[in-house]
């Protein structure tokens, strides 16, 4: 079981910053993205390949569950409680009471673009000319012009609408049917967006950008930015368009290269809900996020940290935080839950099954988990509980100092140890074991037909970790390499490839076993001996589990990494640095007149630098300071030589960077 001495690995980490283009990846997938909508900043959503899809609530992004592994190329959503995704093989997605269902869309044609006048009013396009009515109850095919593929719809109101697509097709509805417009150009067309009935936009090929004056379609000078693949205009003078290498911006004259173009590429969908917001998805999962005052590059990802990973089988797995949220792994993706009201640090989790399952955390948290539902068992005492072994549904243990039984109704004080429990196994009610200790200090407690007796003790390190295959054979790791493997009547010290600190060790079967630790270290057990496995990091990690001899995950600190082949090649799934709460940083006074205080609070140790900007980007003050330890700090600034106006403090620690604002009086 994961013990409480170990920092967690983050899955994704969320950095706020301001007024920028940021950078983000939503993990787990690095599958390219097509579509994006958003209703408002505090409701988007996603597509891409392999019916991924995101949401976001305007701050982090989520997986939600989708019903199809086909590519999907657009999203469109009437309000936040209906939307619709649609893409290859005719796949149409319905979201309603908050899931994702299949609806019969009456084609297998590829659909690219989906608009709605309202819930019951839509329309989409698609390959070979393609064009769909959703008139409330089903899709039904219309007629079309076109046999050219049609890559994009918009609808202005309901007697003025437009499709456009390839061959520099451009269809234009009336209200009663779909008839073929000039275009003046052969180019392939990729979007097109209006503002009214007399001025809309068409972007495709390089270089192909038209605009229409409410009578005829005109050729617009832009960059050269590859294929623009989408666009969206917030009015007659503001709009933005996402290309190949480039984000481009309308000024209501020209259209110019944004200074994000030197890192944007293939991105593939744009939306904006004002003036200040705006998102563009694309190639490997990347998203841009503007909101409103300048444009800088910073690979920001999304956020949620993990404390204990726990799986059953292939299919359910299961990875705990703090306040009351959770990952669940489902097979292929990971979803965002909850576990309840629970505000606590989770340390560790066992499940017998899919749906039955406890958590354990601080102040006693204790949380049974069955057919769905979470049941709050808290002890009353608050001690902090570090690991949980159930035997089975009536019958298990958890601890800290103290050890507790639970009897299929309540949880009962059972005995004392000498250090917190890292590690608790049982092989019936009477005959168990379990591994405690604190700091420079290990004990391995025995108990034998209900008697507790201390097998193992050492002064030279602390005992992090225990996997057993039953009571006579299993496997203890600690401090400085160390190894212990118990063959039924003593604990040996075995062999060991490494003098970095092992944190967790994880068996499939007698002869495959794995252990993780410190400066990216892995061992492999092969039956006789442990072998170093190369990870390609120098990251502490902290936990380790394998469903199978060839699928399995190990994290910690800032990275989570996979491997398909035993091991012998590790995928680095995210690579960030230590993480920094927005909330943990705090400016004071504010508004300030010279002397501004700042408080932040970091996760890991970590060098800190403090640089102050002005409103167009300039660095106005910088302040370097020295390494700094896990915990709360504070630091402060001279503005007295500033001018009154707004200002931004950024806080940087190992390439990540949040923003506050403060107003100089």
């Amino acid at each position: 079981m994961k013990n409480y001495f170990l920092l967690c690995f983050y899955c994704i980490i969320y950095v706020s910053t301001f007024g920028q283009w940021n950078f983000y990846t939503p993990y787990p997938t690095d599958n390219d993205l097509f579509g994006v909508f958003f209703i408002d900043k505090s409701n988007g959503w996603t597509v891409g390949e392999n019916g991924f899809i995101f949401k976001s609530d305007g701050e982090t992004w989520t997986t939600e569950e989708s019903p199809t592994s086909e590519i999907l190329k657009t999203v469109y959503f009437t309000d936040n409680e209906h939307g619709w995704a649609a893409g290859f093989d005719g796949t149409i997605l319905k979201y309603e009471n908050q899931e994702w269902t299949i609806i019969n869309s009456n084609t297998f044609k590829d659909i690219y673009s989906l608009y709605f006048l309202d819930e019951n009013n839509g329309w989409a396009v698609g390959y070979n000319g393609l064009i769909l009515h959703y008139n409330g109850f089903e899709w039904a095919v219309q007629s079309s012009p076109t046999n050219y593929t049609l890559r994009a719809v918009y609808f202005v109101d309901a007697v003025n609408g437009w499709a456009v697509g390839h061959e520099g097709k451009i269809l234009k509805y009336d209200g009663t049917e779909w008839m073929e417009i000039e275009s003046n150009t052969d180019k392939n067309l990729k979007d097109v967006y209006f503002t009214d009935i007399e001025n809309g936009w068409v972007c495709g090929d390089p270089e192909a950008m038209l605009y229409y004056n409410g009578q005829n379609w005109t050729n617009q000078n832009i960059p050269n930015s590859g294929n623009v693949r989408s666009l969206h205009m917030i009015d007659n003078e503001h709009g933005w368009a996402a290309a190949d290498y480039n984000i481009l911006f309308y000024d209501g004259n020209n259209w110019t290269v944004d200074t994000a173009g030197y890192y944007a590429f293939n991105l593939r969908s744009i939306h904006f809900t004002g003036l200040n917001s705006g998102y563009t998805v694309g190639y490997n999962g990347k998203i841009h996020h503007y909101n409103g005052i300048n444009w800088v590059q910073h690979n920001f990802n999304l956020g949620v940290d993990s404390n204990c990973l726990e799986f059953v089988n292939e299919n359910y797995g299961w990875s705990f935080e703090s306040t009351n949220k959770m990952l669940f792994y489902n097979g292929s993706v990971w979803l965002n839950k909850n576990y309840g009201n629970n505000d606590k640090t989770v340390y560790d989790a066992h499940f017998l099954n899919e749906n039955l399952g406890w958590i354990v955390g601080w102040w006693g948290t204790i949380y049974k988990y069955e057919n769905g539902t979470w049941v709050d068992q808290t002890l009353e005492d608050f001690s902090s509980l570090h690991s949980v072994y159930m035997l089975n549904d009536s019958t298990g243990w958890t601890g800290g100092y103290d050890m507790y039984k639970y009897n299929g109704q309540e949880w009962l004080y059972e005995y004392n140890l000498s250090g917190s429990a890292q590690s608790i196994f049982f092989a019936d009610e009477e005959h168990g074991w379990v591994i405690a200790g604190g700091l420079h200090y290990g004990y391995i407690y025995k108990c034998f037909e209900g008697n507790w007796t201390i097998e193992y003790e050492t002064h030279e390190g602390v005992l992090y970790d225990a996997h057993f295959f039953d009571f006579e054979s299993g496997w203890v790791v600690g401090d400085i390499g160390l190894i212990l493997k118990y063959d039924g009547e003593e604990w040996i010290e075995q062999p060991s490839p490494t003098y970095n600190h092992l944190y967790a060790v994880h068996f499939i079967d007698e002869e495959h076993g794995w252990i993780c630790g410190d400066n990216g270290t892995v061992l492999n057990y092969n039956g006789e001996e442990w072998l170093e496995q190369y990870t390609g990091t120098n990251i502490a990690l902290n936990d380790i589990h394998f469903l199978d001899s060839l699928n399995g995950w190990t994290g910690g600190g800032i990275t989570l990494l996979y491997t398909n082949n035993g091991g012998n090649i590790y995928t680095e799934i995210q690579n960030n640095s230590p993480k920094i709460n927005l909330s943990d940083l705090q400016v004071f006074p504010n508004p300030c007149s010279n002397v501004v205080n700042l408080k932040f609070t970091l996760q890991s140790n970590s060098f800190v630098n403090i640089v102050c900007y002005d409103l167009s980007g300039k660095i106005v003050l910088e302040k370097i300071t020295d390494y700094k330890k896990t915990g709360v700090h504070y630091a402060d600034l001279d503005m007295s030589n500033l001018s009154a106006g707004v200002y931004f403090f950024s806080l940087n620690s190992n390439e990540k960077t949040i923003i506050k604002k403060i107003i100089k009086q």
